[in-house]
Formats: structure tokens, C-alpha cells, sequence
């Protein structure tokens, strides 16, 4: 056998051995004859006789033969053997429950799934796959179930499979293919699902995920798309879903503003180190991006069925040349990929969420199915969607505030650009001329070259600043290597200004007129000074 089979094999017989002395000391006392001992030891002999250190791995591996060969039966045979020898065998619940969800059992599929969640509470699938499997019992019981009976999912385990549907044909899961938007959602993933272990099987699991939870994250992107302030409970209260398309078949017919995509990914805690407010909108144009190229390339594939490959041809080569002069795709994407305002669509929104939690559980070692469950079950859904609490985020949301930051943003962005490009550039990646973001690095070379530190305001108070305001919880207050990864965009540095506003600002001084001042009296006044050419 080879190493792996070798070392399976003497794990198993170590377990078995111990399980076996276990078994042996049960109602054996010190001082029993040797008789009454042998005839223990026979009879013991006789329970484990059929219990080769291996069988349990024979089992496992000939369920997975008869499951690929479609011998559902002999697989279900072979997966009870594996479980009679090791309860807490988890390729034997695995494969169990793979059976059967495709006979549609899925009182079965539910049994083992909790069978594996007793023994790894931290994997992903098993809680995924019972969730779903008492969904789907409790969508079709009562066209099998009395309707007096209880919604306990004990109750809901005890219905019998419909084996009609499995005699007729082929059986084939609700989720097994999804739309099409949802689909070429999956292809623009697809290099994520290409890196898992079992690309084919995380495909099916990414379709079951989004399956049962589009409707959630359709009503939790229409929530923040219309900037709602109240605790809103998905579950009990509905909001008409975003049509992604409009009349004409094209995506656009609802969008959110990136600003509020922030709002959502803070309220929720999110945002960190690993995974800064500038990684997530360098994600989100990216995928818009390539969502715009499919959809380019669906229109030039109609007008090929129209027109003759000559016209295509000149037709593509024009495109190439607006596409070079940035007149194909909006400015805003030849641009900056942090402007608040930048327009955000429900499938940029799905993809953006996707890839966040790859980034997010990447020390976990999990699948990306897993991965996306933990975000919508561990984070979402109990985070998002609350009244907001927050006293910075109340302030900064303030219209006062707002009107100042936009009589303002003009100068502040100048001030926030000579800094950047002044200084030592973040070791992150950028993806074009326009992303800037500025580390705590330069915050304090900014500070030092504005003379802002006083005894009011000293460096650490500025790092706990920028920590709060960015969610970055690993910042050295100095100079450091370490800070060079850190993040800081346009929209965080105006909420950093306010927020420095009203610490060195007189105690019960009103926020608006501590920013008004502040920025009047103190930072544009020596930024002038400094910064080439006006502030304007």
C-alpha cells in the first residue's frame, strides 16, 4: 500500500485497539479468574472479529467507488459499515450524505451530516449541508406530513423519502444549475474555484450556498442601496428584490453607491489589515471590469449574427481603438477605483462578497464555499441591517458635516495626493495611476511637515485615530516597516480631518463649526504653504 494507505491503516488500528481494551475493561474487576477473563477475552474476540484495522478505509473507499459508479445502494451499504466500525468516521458521513442528496433522501443526507458535525463542529459543509437538507424537508413535508405535526427538525427527520421522482429518471439537484446570471457570476469566479481541492464539487457547493441565500443578500443590497437607518429583520420583513436587469436585458437597473457598500462592510467589522476598504474596491472594479467585457462581448456576438464578419472585424478593431483612448468604459474605472460614488451593480455586489471571504478565512484553510457561508451566516446576517449606534458614524453622517467635507474636498484632495506621492508609496499592489492610499507612514511625515502635533494631540493619539477610522488594529505609533501596509483612502482621510477636528478643538465646541475652523484656520492655511500651486 502506498504511505497514505499505510499510515490510514495504522491510525485506524491504534483506534480500534483502544476502543477494544475500552470495550475489554467494561465490568472487569481486579481478582477475577483467569477462566472468567478468558472467557471475556473469547467473547470479545468474537464482537471484533470482523474488525480488521483497515476495514474501516475498505469501506470508505469502496462507498466512493460504488457512489462515482451510481450504485447509490451498495454505497449506502458500505458507508453504514464504515460508521458501525467508527462512529465518528468523517469520510463515511461525507459520503453518506452525498448519496443521500442524490437520491433526494434528505432526511438521510441530514442524519449523516449531523453525524460528521458532532465529531468537526468547525467545518462548514456539515452545518451548510444540514441547513439545507432541513430547508428542503420542510419545503416538501407537507405534501407527505399531517399538518398537526410540529416544525422541530427531529420531527422533520422522521419523513420518508419521495422515491418516485428518483424511479422516473435522472435526479438532479434544485441547485445543480442556477440562472444565468448566476452562472456567469460562478465563471467570474471561476479562477478561485479552479485553486480548490475539488474545483468540480466547490462549484456545486458555491450554486447550494447562493441557492438558498440570494434572497437574503438581494434584500441586504436593496438595504443599503436606499441608505436605510432602522433594524430591519430579513426573515420576517421583505423588500421588493433588485431587478438586475433592465427592459432592454442589461445589468443596471438598480445600483448602489460605493460609499454605502463602506457603510455596510464597517457596521458588520470587516475591514481590517488583511482585507482594507482599498483591497475591497480594488476587487469590486476589477470584477466590474471583467463583468463589462462579458457583456461586451455578448453584444458583439448579437451583432455577429447580423452583420458580416467583415463589419464585426472593423467593428472590434474601433473598439480597440476607443478602448485605448478610455472611451469604451466610464472614466470613473479609467480613474479613480476609490470614488465614493462609483455606481455598484448586485452581481459586482455577489462577487465582491465572494472574494472578500476568501481573503477574510484565508488562515482557516477552508473551501471558498465554506468561506462565503461563515461571512452570510457569522457576519451578515446577525450584523447587517441594525439602526446605527455608532457616534462617529451618527457624526459623520451628520448633513453639516457633509456639506463642509463637499464645499472642501476639492483642497483636501490636493493635500491628500502631494502627501501621497511625496512620500514612501504602500508595498500593496496598485491596479492603475489613480489608486492612492496613504499609510500611517505618511500620515506622520504629513503631521511633521504641518506642525500638527501639540500637547493636545500627540503621535499616539493620532495612530488610535487612524486605527478607529480604518479598522486596522496592528499600526506602530512611528515610523515603522510594518506600517507601510496600511491603508488609508480619500473618504477615510476626510473622516480622519473631522475626527482630529474635535480633539484639538475646545471641550463643548459643536462638531460642524470644529471642523469648520479647523480646516479654515489650521490645516489648509500651512498646506498652502507647502503644497505646490493653490488650493482651489
Amino acid at each position: 500500500p502506498s504511505k497514505t494507505t499505510a499510515a490510514m491503516s495504522r491510525a485506524l488500528a491504534a483506534r480500534m485497539q483502544a476502543n477494544r481494551r475500552k470495550e475489554q475493561g467494561k465490568g472487569r474487576h481486579l481478582g477475577d479468574d483467569d477462566s472468567s477473563s478468558e472467557s471475556e477475552s473469547s467473547s470479545d474476540d468474537s464482537v471484533y472479529v470482523d474488525l480488521d484495522p483497515t476495514a474501516e478505509f475498505m469501506h470508505v473507499r469502496k462507498a466512493l467507488e460504488c457512489a462515482k459508479a451510481k450504485d447509490f445502494a451498495q454505497a449506502k451499504e458500505h458507508c453504514d459499515k464504515a460508521l458501525q466500525i467508527n462512529s465518528s468516521s468523517l469520510p463515511g458521513a461525507r459520503i453518506a450524505a452525498g448519496t443521500a442528496e442524490a437520491a433526494q433522501d434528505w432526511s438521510g443526507a441530514a442524519r449523516a451530516y449531523l453525524s460528521g458535525l458532532d465529531f468537526s463542529p468547525t467545518d462548514g459543509r456539515h452545518k451548510n449541508g444540514f441547513d439545507t437538507s432541513l430547508d428542503l424537508i420542510r419545503q416538501r413535508r407537507q405534501r407527505f406530513q399531517h399538518k398537526n405535526r410540529g416544525d422541530g427538525w427531529s420531527d422533520g427527520l422522521s419523513m420518508k423519502p419521495d422515491h418516485s421522482k428518483a424511479k422516473a429518471g435522472k435526479v438532479q439537484l434544485a441547485w445543480a444549475v442556477l440562472d444565468e446570471d448566476f452562472e456567469s457570476l460562478l465563471s467570474y469566479v471561476q479562477d478561485l474555484l479552479d485553486i480548490q481541492n475539488e474545483p468540480l464539487e466547490q462549484a456545486l457547493e458555491m450554486r447550494r450556498v447562493l441557492y438558498f441565500q440570494k434572497d437574503f443578500l438581494k434584500t441586504l443590497f436593496r438595504y443599503y442601496a436606499k441608505d436605510m437607518d432602522e433594524d430591519f429583520d430579513a426573515d420576517v420583513q421583505k423588500l421588493p428584490s433588485p431587478n438586475p436587469r433592465n427592459a432592454n436585458g442589461l445589468l443596471g437597473d438598480e445600483m448602489m453607491p460605493l460609499r454605502q457598500f463602506w457603510r455596510m462592510v464597517k457596521e458588520v467589522g470587516i475591514p481590517c489589515r488583511q482585507c482594507s476598504i482599498a483591497d475591497m474596491n480594488r476587487t469590486f472594479v476589477l470584477g466590474r471590469h471583467r463583468q463589462m467585457e462579458d457583456e461586451r462581448r455578448k453584444e458583439r456576438e448579437k451583432l455577429a449574427g447580423s452583420k458580416t464578419a467583415k463589419a464585426v472585424e472593423v467593428e472590434e478593431e474601433m473598439d480597440d481603438d476607443l478602448l485605448e483612448a478610455g472611451q469604451v468604459y466610464s472614466t470613473k474605472f479609467q480613474g479613480d477605483p476609490h470614488d465614493r460614488d462609483l455606481p455598484m451593480q448586485i452581481f459586482d455586489f455577489f462577487e465582491t462578497l465572494i472574494r472578500i471571504s476568501w481573503t477574510l478565512y484565508a488562515t482557516q484553510g477552508i473551501p471558498l464555499s465554506d468561506r462565503f457561508y461563515n461571512l452570510i451566516n457569522g457576519v451578515l446576517k446577525p450584523k447587517a441591517m441594525k439602526k446605527i449606534t455608532d457616534r462617529s458614524a451618527l457624526e459623520w453622517r451628520n448633513p453639516e458635516i457633509q456639506a463642509i467635507m463637499d464645499e472642501n474636498r476639492r483642497k483636501l484632495r490636493r493635500i491628500f495626493n502631494y502627501f501621497v506621492t511625496s512620500g514612501k508609496g504602500s508595498n500593496k499592489e496598485m491596479i492603475c495611476r489613480d489608486d492612492k492610499v496613504m499609510s500611517f507612514n505618511m500620515v506622520l511625515h504629513m503631521f511633521d511637515k504641518l506642525e500638527m502635533f501639540d500637547p493636545n494631540f500627540s503621535i499616539k493619539m493620532s495612530g488610535r485615530l487612524y486605527s478607529d477610522v480604518c479598522r486596522d488594529e496592528q499600526i506602530m505609533y512611528q515610523e515603522h516597516s510594518s506600517n507601510q501596509v496600511s491603508e488609508m483612502i480619500l473618504d477615510e482621510y476626510e473622516q480622519y480631518v473631522v475626527r482630529i477636528a474635535k480633539a484639538k478643538a475646545p471641550p463643548k465646541t459643536k462638531l460642524p463649526t470644529a471642523t469648520r475652523d479647523f480646516l479654515n484656520l489650521y490645516l489648509v492655511p500651512k498646506a498652502a504653504r507647502i503644497v505646490p500651486g493653490r488650493l482651489t
